[in-house]
């Protein structure tokens, strides 16, 4: 069911931060959207702007595929949360939807192997990799698009979806392009509490009368990639937000649960933040790292 022209009726599901810039960019490439969440107050801005917009779930099916851009936040034990995306899957089952199903929200992997075994459409695995600094821009230009397929070769309709982007295109597994995910962010929150560490290093010594500046350590320390070198700027509290926390947490956990392994600098870095979390509090302020 593709539409004419080369372009594509697509659905967004969930239209929160992440649902909202991914579905911008993909008007601005021409596809035709509909944004749909079951707040309104998610779709009011959208729709003052002139976009597409529905409270309906229907609304979202004549569509050649279907982006789920829903939360998966935390569960009380860290573990990562999958119940609105098993919903939103099996309204899509019962309503016999025949485009392609594609998973925008961070989830462990396995979830899509699992999620997918008793599917009649196809199922893809696409995530965000959006700063929440500079959200309509990094969907627009996007530093990588990976493309998450059951035995990683590439989707027809999701390569032609994103065509015109101008980011790199990464086709893999399912759980090569989960854990890529994964790996991004949890790098961030190892790199942070790395600094959280100098810096409580520095708050010793100056206990014992000298004078160290860790962001002036960070700075002098000349790193290569742009994305790591942001990344000294947020020491000094614990990293918060919406992304990092539970997303380092529910790798962690789902390690030591799903392969009997816990990863020891993971596990180091949720430690080094709970402490500096109840010491110095959190930085909420727009991330430059990307989530």
């Amino acid at each position: 069911m593709l539409s004419s022209k080369g372009k594509m009726r697509l659905g967004i599901i969930g239209s929160g931060k992440v649902g909202k810039a991914l579905g911008k960019a993909l008007v601005a490439h021409n596809h035709r959207v509909v944004f749909h969440d079951v707040v309104d107050k998610e779709l009011r801005p959208l729709r003052k702007r002139g976009y597409r917009t529905s409270l309906d779930f229907r609304e979202t099916l004549d569509t050649d595929a279907v982006f789920l851009c829903v939360p998966t936040e935390r569960r009380p034990n860290g573990d990562c949360n999958l119940e609105i995306l098993e919903q939103v899957v099996d309204k899509l089952t019962d309503a016999n939807y025949s485009g392609v199903i594609i998973q925008t929200s961070t989830c462990p992997p396995l979830t899509a192997r699992e999620i997918s075994k008793n599917l009649g459409a196809p199922y893809v695995v696409c995530p965000s990799f959006y700063s929440m600094a500079r959200l309509d821009y990094d969907a627009l230009h996007p530093v990588r698009i990976l493309i998450g397929t059951k035995d990683g070769s590439p989707n027809h309709t999701v390569s032609r979806i994103f065509g015109e982007f101008d980011g790199p295109i990464f086709y893999g597994d399912y759980e090569t392009v989960e854990l890529i995910k994964y790996a991004d962010n949890v790098l961030s929150a190892v790199l942070i509490s790395y600094w959280n560490e100098l810096f409580l290093i520095t708050k010793r010594l100056e206990k014992l009368g000298y004078h160290v500046d860790s962001d002036r350590i960070a700075r002098a320390i000349d790193l290569s990639s742009p994305h790591l070198r942001s990344i000294y700027r947020f020491h000094g509290k614990a990293y918060g937000g919406s992304c990092l926390p539970k997303d380092t947490e529910a790798f962690r956990n789902w390690a030591t649960k799903e392969l009997g392994y816990l990863p020891l600098l993971v596990d180091a870095a949720h430690k080094v933040n709970l402490h500096m979390k109840k010491r110095y509090g959190e930085n909420l302020k727009p991330y430059i790292y990307r989530s």
